[in-house]
C-alpha cells in the first residue's frame, strides 16, 4: 500500500454508518476505509470486537502474534518495510505496557505506526485502583512512549479519534525521511 492513498477523512458509508453500530465495527471499518490491509496483535477479550468485526468484514488481514512486543515489532517493521501505516491492535493495561520497549524502537526510528488499545469501564478509568487489566496512569505511560496519544471517551467519538492518530502517526515517518535525506 502507497502511503499516499490512506484516506484520513470519513467516507459516505462510515459517516452514514447507524448510530448503533458496534464501536468495533465502526473502528473495522475505519481501519479498511484508510485503505489499511494488514494489522498486528495479539487476541484478547478486550479487543474481540475489534477482531471479530475485521474477521467478519474480511477487509482486513489480521496478523496474531505471541506477546505485544512481537505484534508492536511486526507492526514497526511493516510500516519501515511497506512505507505505510502500521497498525497495532493490543488490549488495556499490562498488554499495552508489554508493547511499550517496542514502541520506543518505532518512535525514535521514525516509524508510522498506529497501536490501538482498549480501554476499561469509564467507570473505573484512571482511578489507579487497577481494575481488570488497567494499571496505574496507563495515559502517562502510553504518552511516555507514543508521538501522540489520543483517547475516545465517549463511542461517537472513536472514529475521529482514529483518524487523528493515523494522521498523526503518518508524520512521524515524513519526518524521518526527511532527516534521512539531510
Amino acid at each position: 500500500m502507497n502511503q499516499n492513498v490512506l484516506t484520513l477523512t470519513r467516507n459516505e458509508a462510515t459517516a452514514a454508518a447507524p448510530a448503533v453500530e458496534p464501536v468495533g465495527d465502526a473502528i473495522a471499518t475505519a481501519l479498511a476505509d484508510m485503505g489499511i490491509t494488514t494489522v498486528f496483535g495479539v487476541i484478547s477479550i478486550h479487543n474481540m470486537p475489534i477482531l471479530d468485526a475485521i474477521g467478519r468484514q474480511g477487509r482486513i488481514r489480521f496478523v496474531p502474534a505471541r506477546g505485544e512486543a512481537g505484534a508492536m515489532n511486526m507492526a514497526d517493521a511493516y510500516a519501515r518495510v511497506s512505507r505505510s501505516l502500521g497498525v497495532v491492535i493490543t488490549s488495556t493495561g499490562t498488554a499495552a505496557g508489554n508493547a511499550a520497549g517496542s514502541q520506543v524502537e518505532a518512535l525514535t526510528a521514525g516509524s508510522p505506526v498506529l497501536h490501538i488499545t482498549t480501554q476499561i469501564d469509564r467507570e473505573f478509568m484512571d482511578r489507579d485502583r487497577a481494575a481488570i487489566h488497567d494499571v496505574p496512569r496507563q495515559p502517562d505511560m502510553l504518552k511516555a512512549v507514543s508521538k501522540h496519544y489520543v483517547r475516545a471517551w465517549e463511542p461517537v467519538g472513536a472514529i475521529d479519534a482514529l483518524i487523528e492518530a493515523a494522521a498523526i502517526a503518518l508524520t512521524a515517518g515524513l519526518l524521518a525521511r526527511r532527516r534521512r535525506r539531510r
